[in-house]
């Protein structure tokens, strides 16, 4: 016995003697009552809690601790006082308690919940996600990072021949359309979200299911919404004609409709493939001043009715072939 009172004598004597301490409020007794110490051995060695260096007990309530309460969730509360725990229906978890130590068990998980399978709620305690009848995902949790599959989506729903704007993502599956999250001006080259139709393309190909849009950049000709056949869809080609007028593009059908003599499937208009000749730009028969004007206009270009000499360019060379062919065609 006489040694422990020594050695407590010395520790006493050794923190006092230490350059380095410096006063606080040390609570005893369970936080019955206060006293000033010069460093936190000696409030440790009395049994004490130490309330930090400069704190003073004037400014210090050792009765004060953690209040367990159960409202719409587990709560902890910090340095509240007995009776006023107890007025709010809480448990007094003792003077000094921290909810960190004493009051780690009434502390609610805080997280995602998914209700219904397509509705998730962030910052909800494992309680109240339980009354909702939703699943709890977990403490900490968020719903776009632990359960995206359950976040409601809105975006655009495609029903095969149009696109509406609106629609939440089951909702739209179950009335038999295909969702996206983009909207509808987005998806005009998405076979199902835009009307659609039969195309008749140049070379006489039908695409079918084809958008007005998509046809127009093809350079083919649209039949109409819900069409699903090309009739009369022919290939374009040099139409003829016996009376002088100059050559047209068209298909063979209509060709014949306007009088024409010839056609020459998939070929475009030039100076001879109607039987003029060499030099006549505007295939009139007749080589003249209208052709050589027609040249000078396409001096330079690739023009390929002024191009006599199939140079790819329009020169002096296409000059010297309309001067030498002046006058009437054979």
């Amino acid at each position: 016995m006489l040694k422990s009172r020594k050695s407590i004598m010395s520790i006493i004597a050794l923190a006092l003697s230490s350059p380095v301490h410096g006063d606080g409020a040390c609570c005893l007794e369970g936080g019955s009552e206060c006293s000033q110490f010069p460093d936190e051995t000696l409030c440790t060695l009395f049994g004490g809690t130490w309330m930090g260096e400069g704190t003073t007990c004037s400014d210090i309530d050792c009765t004060l601790g953690a209040c367990c309460l159960f409202t719409f969730q587990l709560e902890c509360w910090e340095q509240v006082a007995e009776d006023d725990c107890y007025t709010q229906g809480g448990d007094f978890l003792g003077p000094l308690s921290t909810c960190e130590v004493e009051g780690y068990f009434c502390q609610s998980d805080i997280g995602a919940c998914c209700i219904d399978g397509n509705d998730c709620w962030d910052s909800v305690s494992e309680e109240e996600c339980g009354w909702f009848g939703g699943e709890f995902m977990g403490d900490e949790t968020t719903c776009a990072n632990d359960a995206p599959w359950c976040v409601t989506y809105w975006g655009s729903c495609c029903f095969g021949d149009s696109c509406q704007e609106g629609w939440e993502h089951d909702e739209c599956e179950y009335a038999g359309g295909v969702f996206w999250i983009d909207p509808c001006e987005l998806l005009q080259d998405v076979e199902m979200c835009v009307p659609s139709g039969a195309c008749c393309l140049t070379d006489g190909t039908c695409l079918t299911n084809v958008a007005s849009d998509y046809c127009s950049q093809l350079d083919g000709y649209y039949y109409g919404d819900g069409t699903t056949d090309c009739y009369e869809c022919f290939a374009l080609g040099a139409c003829c004609m016996d009376d002088g007028s100059p050559c047209f593009e068209s298909n063979w059908f209509d060709c014949m409709i306007a009088g024409g003599v010839e056609h020459h499937e998939g070929m475009a208009c030039d100076s001879q493939i109607c039987g003029g000749c060499n030099g006549d730009a505007n295939q009139d028969f007749i080589v003249d001043v209208e052709d050589l004007l027609l040249v000078m206009a396409y001096w330079g270009s690739e023009n390929q009715d002024c191009d006599f000499d199939s140079s790819g360019t329009v020169d002096v060379s296409d000059l010297l072939v309309v001067v030498s062919a002046w006058g009437s065609c054979e």
